[in-house]
Protein backbone atom coordinates (compact mmCIF):
# COMPACT_ATOMS: atom_id res chain seq x y z
CA UNK A 1 0.00 0.00 0.00
CA UNK A 2 1.79 3.25 -1.24
CA UNK A 3 1.92 6.51 0.84
CA UNK A 4 -0.94 8.42 -1.42
CA UNK A 5 -3.37 6.13 -1.15
CA UNK A 6 -3.10 5.65 3.04
CA UNK A 7 -3.32 9.35 3.42
CA UNK A 8 -6.10 9.39 0.35
CA UNK A 9 -8.10 6.31 2.11
CA UNK A 10 -7.61 8.44 5.57
CA UNK A 11 -8.45 11.66 4.54
CA UNK A 12 -11.89 9.92 2.84
CA UNK A 13 -12.97 8.81 6.35
CA UNK A 14 -12.79 11.84 7.89
CA UNK A 15 -14.55 13.26 5.16
CA UNK A 16 -17.18 11.19 5.36
CA UNK A 17 -17.41 11.06 8.87
CA UNK A 18 -18.05 14.74 9.14
CA UNK A 19 -20.37 14.68 6.41
CA UNK A 20 -22.88 11.33 7.53
CA UNK A 21 -21.74 12.33 11.49
CA UNK A 22 -25.21 13.72 12.79
CA UNK A 23 -25.50 11.47 16.24
CA UNK A 24 -22.73 9.69 18.10
CA UNK A 25 -25.27 6.53 17.43
CA UNK A 26 -24.82 4.29 14.63
CA UNK A 27 -25.83 5.22 11.40
CA UNK A 28 -28.56 3.05 9.33
CA UNK A 29 -28.95 2.48 5.99
CA UNK A 30 -31.98 0.97 5.46
CA UNK A 31 -35.35 1.49 6.84
CA UNK A 32 -35.34 -2.14 9.36
CA UNK A 33 -31.80 -1.23 10.74
CA UNK A 34 -30.07 -3.87 9.65
CA UNK A 35 -27.18 -2.26 8.04
CA UNK A 36 -25.14 0.40 10.02
CA UNK A 37 -22.16 1.89 9.92
CA UNK A 38 -20.33 3.48 12.59
CA UNK A 39 -16.26 4.57 13.66
CA UNK A 40 -13.80 6.99 14.57
CA UNK A 41 -11.02 9.15 13.55
CA UNK A 42 -8.43 10.13 16.01
CA UNK A 43 -5.15 12.34 15.43
CA UNK A 44 -2.42 11.60 18.81
CA UNK A 45 0.69 13.98 18.69
CA UNK A 46 2.98 12.95 20.89
CA UNK A 47 6.39 15.48 22.28
CA UNK A 48 9.35 14.49 24.25
CA UNK A 49 9.58 16.54 27.76
CA UNK A 50 13.67 15.13 27.80
CA UNK A 51 16.38 14.26 25.84
CA UNK A 52 16.03 11.52 24.25
CA UNK A 53 18.69 8.85 23.33
CA UNK A 54 16.56 5.53 22.57
CA UNK A 55 17.68 4.14 25.50
CA UNK A 56 21.45 4.12 24.17
CA UNK A 57 23.43 6.52 22.87
CA UNK A 58 26.47 5.37 20.84
CA UNK A 59 26.80 5.86 17.34
CA UNK A 60 26.42 3.35 14.44
CA UNK A 61 29.79 1.18 14.39
CA UNK A 62 28.56 -0.58 10.97
CA UNK A 63 27.85 0.94 7.58
CA UNK A 64 24.13 -0.63 7.00
CA UNK A 65 22.62 0.81 10.06
CA UNK A 66 21.71 4.06 10.79
CA UNK A 67 22.07 6.10 14.54
CA UNK A 68 19.61 5.90 16.53
CA UNK A 69 17.26 8.90 16.86
CA UNK A 70 18.49 11.61 19.40
CA UNK A 71 15.96 13.96 20.74
CA UNK A 72 15.71 17.29 22.28
CA UNK A 73 13.09 18.57 24.57
CA UNK A 74 10.01 19.04 22.95
CA UNK A 75 10.71 17.44 19.94
CA UNK A 76 7.84 15.83 18.02
CA UNK A 77 7.62 11.82 18.82
CA UNK A 78 4.78 10.56 17.07
CA UNK A 79 1.91 11.77 15.19
CA UNK A 80 -0.48 8.65 15.40
CA UNK A 81 -3.45 9.46 12.77
CA UNK A 82 -5.90 6.65 12.55
CA UNK A 83 -9.34 6.30 11.40
CA UNK A 84 -12.17 2.59 11.95
CA UNK A 85 -15.29 2.60 10.03
CA UNK A 86 -17.16 -0.23 11.39
CA UNK A 87 -20.23 -2.21 9.16
CA UNK A 88 -22.70 -4.34 10.66
CA UNK A 89 -25.14 -6.16 9.04
CA UNK A 90 -27.83 -8.16 10.59
CA UNK A 91 -29.51 -10.54 8.40
CA UNK A 92 -32.37 -11.72 10.34
CA UNK A 93 -33.32 -14.78 8.90
CA UNK A 94 -36.15 -17.14 9.53
CA UNK A 95 -34.74 -19.76 10.54
CA UNK A 96 -34.41 -19.55 14.03
CA UNK A 97 -30.43 -18.75 13.88
CA UNK A 98 -29.57 -14.80 14.48
CA UNK A 99 -26.67 -13.86 11.65
CA UNK A 100 -24.77 -11.07 11.77
CA UNK A 101 -21.31 -10.01 9.32
CA UNK A 102 -19.03 -7.38 10.82
CA UNK A 103 -15.93 -5.64 9.57
CA UNK A 104 -13.88 -2.96 10.60
CA UNK A 105 -11.29 -1.11 7.73
CA UNK A 106 -8.46 0.78 9.48
CA UNK A 107 -6.34 3.60 7.80
CA UNK A 108 -3.42 4.52 9.88
CA UNK A 109 -0.78 7.04 8.82
CA UNK A 110 2.27 8.56 11.38
CA UNK A 111 3.66 11.41 10.01
CA UNK A 112 6.64 11.41 12.34
CA UNK A 113 8.87 9.53 10.27
CA UNK A 114 8.43 12.08 7.08
CA UNK A 115 8.30 15.72 8.46
CA UNK A 116 9.02 15.07 12.06
CA UNK A 117 12.56 15.88 13.64
CA UNK A 118 15.96 15.01 11.15
CA UNK A 119 17.26 12.41 13.39
CA UNK A 120 13.68 10.60 13.11
CA UNK A 121 13.67 11.24 8.69
CA UNK A 122 17.12 10.29 8.63
CA UNK A 123 16.74 6.75 10.04
CA UNK A 124 13.57 6.69 7.65
CA UNK A 125 16.06 8.11 4.56
CA UNK A 126 19.47 5.92 5.43
CA UNK A 127 18.46 3.59 2.23
CA UNK A 128 15.28 1.86 1.01
CA UNK A 129 15.31 -1.19 2.73
CA UNK A 130 14.81 1.14 6.14
CA UNK A 131 12.28 3.40 3.72
CA UNK A 132 10.40 -0.04 3.48
CA UNK A 133 10.25 -1.03 7.06
CA UNK A 134 9.35 2.35 8.59
CA UNK A 135 6.60 2.65 5.63
CA UNK A 136 5.00 -0.79 6.61
CA UNK A 137 4.94 0.53 10.48
CA UNK A 138 3.67 4.00 10.20
CA UNK A 139 1.04 3.43 6.92
CA UNK A 140 -1.76 0.73 6.79
CA UNK A 141 -5.12 0.62 5.24
CA UNK A 142 -6.74 -2.72 5.81
CA UNK A 143 -9.69 -5.12 7.27
CA UNK A 144 -9.07 -5.08 10.85
CA UNK A 145 -11.90 -7.73 11.87
CA UNK A 146 -14.38 -9.01 9.72
CA UNK A 147 -16.26 -11.98 10.89
CA UNK A 148 -19.93 -13.68 11.12
CA UNK A 149 -21.53 -14.22 13.83
CA UNK A 150 -24.06 -17.15 14.06
CA UNK A 151 -26.09 -17.57 17.64
CA UNK A 152 -29.42 -19.56 18.83
CA UNK A 153 -30.65 -19.61 22.04
CA UNK A 154 -27.08 -20.52 24.23
CA UNK A 155 -25.04 -21.56 21.41
CA UNK A 156 -22.79 -18.91 19.55
CA UNK A 157 -20.06 -19.07 17.17
CA UNK A 158 -17.74 -16.30 15.49
CA UNK A 159 -15.69 -17.46 12.53
CA UNK A 160 -13.24 -14.83 11.26
CA UNK A 161 -10.85 -12.08 12.16
CA UNK A 162 -11.60 -10.80 15.90
CA UNK A 163 -10.45 -9.93 19.11
CA UNK A 164 -10.47 -12.57 22.05
CA UNK A 165 -9.15 -11.16 25.60
CA UNK A 166 -10.17 -13.29 28.13
CA UNK A 167 -7.80 -11.22 31.15
CA UNK A 168 -9.47 -8.91 33.73
CA UNK A 169 -6.25 -6.99 34.42
CA UNK A 170 -5.33 -2.83 34.07
CA UNK A 171 -2.28 -1.96 32.47
CA UNK A 172 -0.22 -5.23 32.39
CA UNK A 173 -1.09 -8.18 31.01
CA UNK A 174 -1.52 -11.29 33.24
CA UNK A 175 -3.69 -13.84 31.93
CA UNK A 176 -4.37 -11.99 28.66
CA UNK A 177 -2.11 -13.21 26.19
CA UNK A 178 -3.94 -14.35 23.17
CA UNK A 179 -3.99 -11.60 20.85
CA UNK A 180 -0.35 -10.11 19.38
CA UNK A 181 0.70 -6.60 21.22
CA UNK A 182 1.68 -3.86 18.63
CA UNK A 183 4.95 -3.35 19.71
CA UNK A 184 6.14 -0.26 17.31
CA UNK A 185 4.17 2.48 18.67
CA UNK A 186 3.66 3.95 22.06
CA UNK A 187 5.06 1.32 24.60
CA UNK A 188 3.67 0.93 28.17
CA UNK A 189 2.01 4.66 27.82
CA UNK A 190 -0.49 3.19 25.38
CA UNK A 191 -4.03 1.77 25.85
CA UNK A 192 -3.69 -1.99 26.05
CA UNK A 193 -6.99 -2.11 24.05
CA UNK A 194 -5.34 0.08 21.23
CA UNK A 195 -2.04 -2.30 20.75
CA UNK A 196 -4.28 -5.70 20.73
CA UNK A 197 -4.11 -7.19 17.06
CA UNK A 198 -7.07 -9.19 16.04
CA UNK A 199 -6.53 -12.86 15.51
CA UNK A 200 -7.78 -15.25 12.53
CA UNK A 201 -9.89 -17.62 14.31
CA UNK A 202 -12.77 -19.79 15.11
CA UNK A 203 -14.62 -19.05 18.33
CA UNK A 204 -17.69 -20.68 19.98
CA UNK A 205 -19.55 -20.43 23.74
CA UNK A 206 -22.00 -22.46 25.11
CA UNK A 207 -24.09 -21.23 28.15
CA UNK A 208 -25.89 -23.92 30.26
CA UNK A 209 -27.43 -21.69 32.62
CA UNK A 210 -27.85 -22.70 36.49
CA UNK A 211 -26.02 -25.81 37.15
CA UNK A 212 -26.26 -26.39 40.64
CA UNK A 213 -24.28 -23.96 42.68
CA UNK A 214 -22.99 -22.06 39.32
CA UNK A 215 -25.72 -19.46 37.78
CA UNK A 216 -24.42 -18.10 34.37
CA UNK A 217 -22.10 -21.13 33.79
CA UNK A 218 -20.63 -21.38 30.55
CA UNK A 219 -17.68 -22.77 28.28
CA UNK A 220 -15.75 -20.72 25.18
CA UNK A 221 -12.99 -22.24 22.77
CA UNK A 222 -11.18 -21.08 20.23
CA UNK A 223 -8.45 -21.70 17.35
CA UNK A 224 -6.37 -19.87 15.42
CA UNK A 225 -5.22 -22.69 12.39
CA UNK A 226 -1.32 -22.16 12.01
CA UNK A 227 -1.69 -23.52 8.66
CA UNK A 228 -4.14 -20.94 7.49
CA UNK A 229 -3.16 -17.49 8.93
CA UNK A 230 -1.07 -16.73 11.77
CA UNK A 231 -0.62 -13.59 13.68
CA UNK A 232 2.50 -12.20 15.79
CA UNK A 233 3.45 -9.34 17.86
CA UNK A 234 5.30 -6.56 14.95
CA UNK A 235 8.52 -5.27 16.70
CA UNK A 236 9.77 -1.69 15.44
CA UNK A 237 12.47 -1.48 12.88
CA UNK A 238 15.76 -1.00 13.81
CA UNK A 239 16.72 2.80 14.27
CA UNK A 240 12.94 3.52 14.79
CA UNK A 241 11.73 5.82 17.89
CA UNK A 242 10.49 2.31 19.59
CA UNK A 243 13.42 0.09 18.56
CA UNK A 244 13.83 -2.41 20.91
CA UNK A 245 17.36 -1.52 23.36
CA UNK A 246 19.82 -2.34 21.27
CA UNK A 247 23.04 -0.40 20.03
CA UNK A 248 23.96 0.32 16.75
CA UNK A 249 26.56 -1.78 16.60
CA UNK A 250 26.69 -6.04 16.23
CA UNK A 251 25.14 -8.18 17.37
CA UNK A 252 23.06 -7.56 14.55
CA UNK A 253 19.30 -8.98 15.41
CA UNK A 254 17.72 -9.67 12.64
CA UNK A 255 13.83 -9.85 11.93
CA UNK A 256 11.73 -13.06 13.75
CA UNK A 257 11.20 -16.44 12.39
CA UNK A 258 8.06 -17.60 11.87
CA UNK A 259 7.17 -20.90 13.12
CA UNK A 260 5.98 -23.67 10.30
CA UNK A 261 2.67 -24.10 9.56
CA UNK A 262 1.73 -27.10 11.66
CA UNK A 263 -1.58 -27.47 13.96
CA UNK A 264 0.53 -27.98 16.86
CA UNK A 265 1.76 -24.37 16.28
CA UNK A 266 -1.59 -22.69 16.25
CA UNK A 267 -3.52 -20.71 18.98
CA UNK A 268 -6.21 -22.74 20.82
CA UNK A 269 -7.74 -22.34 24.48
CA UNK A 270 -10.89 -23.37 26.25
CA UNK A 271 -12.38 -21.23 29.17
CA UNK A 272 -15.02 -22.01 31.84
CA UNK A 273 -16.49 -19.33 33.48
CA UNK A 274 -19.76 -18.29 36.25
CA UNK A 275 -20.73 -17.19 38.83
CA UNK A 276 -20.48 -19.10 42.35
CA UNK A 277 -23.44 -18.39 44.49
CA UNK A 278 -24.66 -14.68 43.76
CA UNK A 279 -21.46 -12.89 44.09
CA UNK A 280 -18.70 -14.69 43.00
CA UNK A 281 -17.68 -14.37 39.31
CA UNK A 282 -14.99 -16.91 38.31
CA UNK A 283 -13.35 -17.97 35.24
CA UNK A 284 -10.84 -20.88 34.55
CA UNK A 285 -8.91 -20.65 31.36
CA UNK A 286 -6.55 -23.85 29.89
CA UNK A 287 -4.61 -22.29 26.34
CA UNK A 288 -1.44 -22.01 23.89
CA UNK A 289 -0.83 -18.68 22.54
CA UNK A 290 2.61 -16.75 21.64
CA UNK A 291 4.65 -14.31 24.03
CA UNK A 292 4.81 -10.35 23.16
CA UNK A 293 8.59 -10.37 22.32
CA UNK A 294 10.57 -13.02 20.30
CA UNK A 295 12.54 -15.41 21.57
CA UNK A 296 16.44 -14.37 21.20
CA UNK A 297 19.40 -17.01 20.60
CA UNK A 298 23.16 -16.01 20.06
CA UNK A 299 24.94 -17.25 16.95
CA UNK A 300 28.56 -16.80 15.86
CA UNK A 301 29.08 -17.47 12.21
CA UNK A 302 33.02 -18.19 11.90
CA UNK A 303 32.86 -17.69 8.14
CA UNK A 304 31.63 -14.22 7.97
CA UNK A 305 33.51 -13.21 10.51
CA UNK A 306 36.80 -14.82 8.70
CA UNK A 307 35.90 -12.04 5.80
CA UNK A 308 35.27 -8.86 8.32
CA UNK A 309 31.74 -9.69 7.72
CA UNK A 310 30.29 -8.25 11.05
CA UNK A 311 27.15 -9.86 10.20
CA UNK A 312 28.42 -13.13 11.85
CA UNK A 313 27.39 -11.87 15.26
CA UNK A 314 23.90 -12.24 15.51
CA UNK A 315 21.18 -12.18 17.66
CA UNK A 316 18.78 -14.35 15.95
CA UNK A 317 14.46 -14.12 16.96
CA UNK A 318 11.80 -16.39 16.63
CA UNK A 319 8.32 -17.54 17.74
CA UNK A 320 8.11 -20.34 19.99
CA UNK A 321 4.18 -21.30 21.30
CA UNK A 322 3.49 -21.12 25.00
CA UNK A 323 0.63 -22.79 26.98
CA UNK A 324 -0.76 -21.04 30.01
CA UNK A 325 -2.95 -22.41 32.71
CA UNK A 326 -4.72 -20.06 34.70
CA UNK A 327 -8.26 -18.28 35.75
CA UNK A 328 -9.57 -15.45 37.33
CA UNK A 329 -12.35 -14.10 40.02
CA UNK A 330 -14.20 -11.05 41.22
CA UNK A 331 -16.74 -10.11 44.35
CA UNK A 332 -18.15 -7.47 46.02
CA UNK A 333 -16.87 -7.13 49.59
CA UNK A 334 -19.67 -5.39 51.78
CA UNK A 335 -18.23 -4.87 54.86
CA UNK A 336 -15.25 -2.41 52.93
CA UNK A 337 -17.90 -2.01 50.14
CA UNK A 338 -15.48 -2.47 47.45
CA UNK A 339 -14.81 -4.88 44.58
CA UNK A 340 -12.34 -7.29 45.10
CA UNK A 341 -10.52 -9.37 42.15
CA UNK A 342 -7.59 -11.54 41.32
CA UNK A 343 -5.96 -13.01 38.61
CA UNK A 344 -3.42 -16.27 38.21
CA UNK A 345 -1.73 -17.43 35.46
CA UNK A 346 1.27 -20.36 35.13
CA UNK A 347 3.64 -20.46 32.10
CA UNK A 348 5.07 -23.77 31.11
CA UNK A 349 7.87 -23.41 29.21
CA UNK A 350 8.42 -19.41 28.30
CA UNK A 351 11.15 -18.72 26.42
CA UNK A 352 13.64 -17.24 28.98
CA UNK A 353 17.07 -15.20 28.82
CA UNK A 354 19.82 -16.45 30.43
CA UNK A 355 23.58 -15.60 29.43
CA UNK A 356 24.95 -19.38 29.96
CA UNK A 357 22.46 -20.58 27.25
CA UNK A 358 20.92 -17.90 24.56
CA UNK A 359 24.34 -16.13 25.27
CA UNK A 360 26.58 -18.62 25.08
CA UNK A 361 28.24 -18.30 21.77
CA UNK A 362 28.99 -14.80 21.51
CA UNK A 363 30.24 -14.73 25.18
CA UNK A 364 32.63 -17.14 24.40
CA UNK A 365 33.76 -15.35 21.29
CA UNK A 366 34.10 -11.99 22.90
CA UNK A 367 36.18 -14.02 25.81
CA UNK A 368 38.42 -15.09 23.05
CA UNK A 369 37.17 -18.87 23.47
CA UNK A 370 39.18 -20.79 20.41
CA UNK A 371 36.42 -23.03 20.80
CA UNK A 372 32.76 -21.72 20.06
CA UNK A 373 30.07 -23.42 21.70
CA UNK A 374 26.71 -23.61 20.16
CA UNK A 375 23.98 -21.45 21.91
CA UNK A 376 20.45 -22.98 23.65
CA UNK A 377 17.07 -21.69 24.27
CA UNK A 378 16.42 -21.41 28.03
CA UNK A 379 13.04 -21.85 28.97
CA UNK A 380 11.41 -21.64 32.71
CA UNK A 381 7.97 -21.98 34.01
CA UNK A 382 6.64 -18.25 35.47
CA UNK A 383 3.88 -17.39 37.86
CA UNK A 384 1.85 -14.72 37.02
CA UNK A 385 -0.93 -12.99 39.42
CA UNK A 386 -2.46 -9.72 40.60
CA UNK A 387 -5.06 -8.93 43.00
CA UNK A 388 -6.59 -5.68 42.71
CA UNK A 389 -9.29 -3.20 45.32
CA UNK A 390 -11.76 -1.17 42.91
CA UNK A 391 -13.84 1.16 45.78
CA UNK A 392 -15.22 4.35 45.03
CA UNK A 393 -15.25 7.44 47.69
CA UNK A 394 -16.67 10.60 48.44
CA UNK A 395 -14.32 13.84 48.53
CA UNK A 396 -16.53 16.90 48.50
CA UNK A 397 -14.40 19.42 48.50
CA UNK A 398 -12.97 17.86 45.81
CA UNK A 399 -15.65 17.21 43.63
CA UNK A 400 -19.39 17.66 45.61
CA UNK A 401 -20.89 16.25 43.23
CA UNK A 402 -19.01 12.66 41.81
CA UNK A 403 -17.50 10.26 43.25
CA UNK A 404 -13.99 9.19 43.12
CA UNK A 405 -13.44 5.67 41.66
CA UNK A 406 -10.13 4.09 42.85
CA UNK A 407 -7.84 1.12 42.37
CA UNK A 408 -4.94 -0.71 44.25
CA UNK A 409 -3.25 -3.21 42.24
CA UNK A 410 -0.58 -5.18 43.04
CA UNK A 411 1.85 -7.20 40.07
CA UNK A 412 3.51 -10.29 40.84
CA UNK A 413 6.07 -12.16 38.60
CA UNK A 414 7.69 -15.34 40.41
CA UNK A 415 10.06 -17.31 38.39
CA UNK A 416 10.78 -21.32 40.47
CA UNK A 417 13.77 -21.77 38.49
CA UNK A 418 15.50 -18.85 38.55
CA UNK A 419 19.30 -18.06 38.38
CA UNK A 420 21.59 -15.62 38.33
CA UNK A 421 22.27 -15.20 34.55
CA UNK A 422 18.79 -14.79 34.17
CA UNK A 423 18.17 -11.34 32.23
CA UNK A 424 16.36 -8.83 30.71
CA UNK A 425 17.35 -8.64 26.99
CA UNK A 426 17.50 -5.21 27.32
CA UNK A 427 20.93 -3.81 27.64
CA UNK A 428 22.53 -0.71 29.41
CA UNK A 429 24.41 1.59 27.08
CA UNK A 430 26.55 2.63 26.89
CA UNK A 431 28.39 0.01 29.82
CA UNK A 432 26.61 -2.99 27.91
CA UNK A 433 25.51 -4.40 31.02
CA UNK A 434 21.85 -6.54 30.62
CA UNK A 435 19.30 -5.43 32.98
CA UNK A 436 19.12 -7.42 36.01
CA UNK A 437 16.15 -9.82 37.42
CA UNK A 438 14.99 -10.82 40.30
CA UNK A 439 13.19 -14.53 41.47
CA UNK A 440 10.06 -12.28 42.56
CA UNK A 441 9.26 -9.32 40.77
CA UNK A 442 6.68 -6.65 41.68
CA UNK A 443 5.31 -3.80 40.57
CA UNK A 444 2.22 -1.45 42.76
CA UNK A 445 -0.16 0.39 40.98
CA UNK A 446 -2.56 3.13 42.12
CA UNK A 447 -5.34 4.22 39.95
CA UNK A 448 -7.37 7.56 40.49
CA UNK A 449 -9.99 9.37 38.08
CA UNK A 450 -13.41 11.04 38.81
CA UNK A 451 -15.70 13.52 36.74
CA UNK A 452 -16.81 16.95 36.37
CA UNK A 453 -19.02 19.62 34.08
CA UNK A 454 -21.78 16.59 34.14
CA UNK A 455 -19.47 13.77 33.61
CA UNK A 456 -17.90 15.79 30.37
CA UNK A 457 -14.35 16.37 31.91
CA UNK A 458 -12.59 13.31 33.70
CA UNK A 459 -9.16 14.07 35.44
CA UNK A 460 -7.02 10.53 35.54
CA UNK A 461 -4.35 9.77 37.80
CA UNK A 462 -2.03 6.33 37.06
CA UNK A 463 1.32 5.19 38.46
CA UNK A 464 2.88 2.30 39.09
CA UNK A 465 6.24 1.54 41.46
CA UNK A 466 8.72 -1.18 41.65
CA UNK A 467 9.74 -1.54 45.21
CA UNK A 468 12.96 -3.03 44.86
CA UNK A 469 16.09 -1.92 45.98
CA UNK A 470 16.34 1.77 44.13
CA UNK A 471 13.17 1.63 43.00
CA UNK A 472 11.61 2.46 39.58
CA UNK A 473 8.30 3.45 38.47
CA UNK A 474 6.06 5.28 36.24
CA UNK A 475 3.12 7.49 36.75
CA UNK A 476 0.70 9.44 33.77
CA UNK A 477 -1.28 12.50 34.63
CA UNK A 478 -4.39 12.82 32.04
CA UNK A 479 -6.98 15.12 31.37
CA UNK A 480 -10.24 14.29 28.93
CA UNK A 481 -13.25 16.68 27.66
CA UNK A 482 -16.23 15.53 25.61
CA UNK A 483 -17.93 17.98 23.41
CA UNK A 484 -21.03 16.92 22.72
CA UNK A 485 -22.03 13.52 21.33
CA UNK A 486 -19.09 13.49 18.73
CA UNK A 487 -15.79 15.18 19.44
CA UNK A 488 -12.90 14.22 22.70
CA UNK A 489 -9.66 15.45 23.40
CA UNK A 490 -7.24 14.01 26.05
CA UNK A 491 -3.90 15.60 27.01
CA UNK A 492 -1.45 13.17 29.17
CA UNK A 493 1.69 13.32 30.59
CA UNK A 494 3.84 10.34 31.30
CA UNK A 495 7.13 10.10 33.25
CA UNK A 496 9.35 7.52 34.09
CA UNK A 497 11.39 7.53 37.09
CA UNK A 498 13.87 5.60 39.56
CA UNK A 499 16.89 3.35 38.89
CA UNK A 500 17.73 2.08 34.89
CA UNK A 501 18.47 -1.67 35.84
CA UNK A 502 14.63 -2.18 37.38
CA UNK A 503 11.77 -2.85 34.99
CA UNK A 504 10.31 -0.38 33.96
CA UNK A 505 13.22 2.24 34.71
CA UNK A 506 14.84 0.53 31.20
CA UNK A 507 12.58 3.22 29.87
CA UNK A 508 14.51 5.85 31.46
CA UNK A 509 13.88 8.92 28.37
CA UNK A 510 10.05 8.01 27.70
CA UNK A 511 8.68 10.66 29.28
CA UNK A 512 6.07 12.59 27.21
CA UNK A 513 3.20 14.98 26.34
CA UNK A 514 0.91 13.69 24.48
CA UNK A 515 -2.46 15.56 22.83
CA UNK A 516 -5.56 13.08 21.45
CA UNK A 517 -8.16 14.30 19.31
CA UNK A 518 -11.15 11.94 18.46
CA UNK A 519 -13.72 11.82 16.76
CA UNK A 520 -16.73 9.53 16.75
CA UNK A 521 -19.57 8.69 14.55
Amino acid sequence: MNRRHVIVGFQLCLIMSLMMGTAAEAIYLDKNKTFEIKGKVESKLTFTTREYTGWYSLPSTVPDQPNSPDLASFNLKQHRNIAYIEANYNFKPGSGFDIKAHATGRFLYDGVYEYGPDSVQDVRDFNSAFEDDIDDLARDADLWEGYVDVASGPFFLRLGRQKISWGETDVFPMLDRIMPIDNTYGGIFEDLDDRRIPIWAVRSTYNFGKVGMFNNLGAELFWEPAMIDQQFAPQAPFGSIYNFPQPSAPPYQFDPKDPDEEIENSRWGVRMQGILGENFNFSLAYYQSYMTDPALLSVVDMSLLAVGDLHGLQMQKFWEPVQIAGGSFSFFEPFTESIVRGELAWFFGEPAFALSKNFRSIGAFLAGSPVIPPSELAKWDVLRFSVALDRPFWVRFLNPTSMFSTTLEVFNEYYPSFSEDFVLPAPQWPSGNFVELHRWEQTIVALITTTYMEGTLTPTVLAGVNPREGGAGFYTLSLEKRFGNHWKAKVAYDDVWGNKTIPPGVLFDWDQLSFRFTYMF
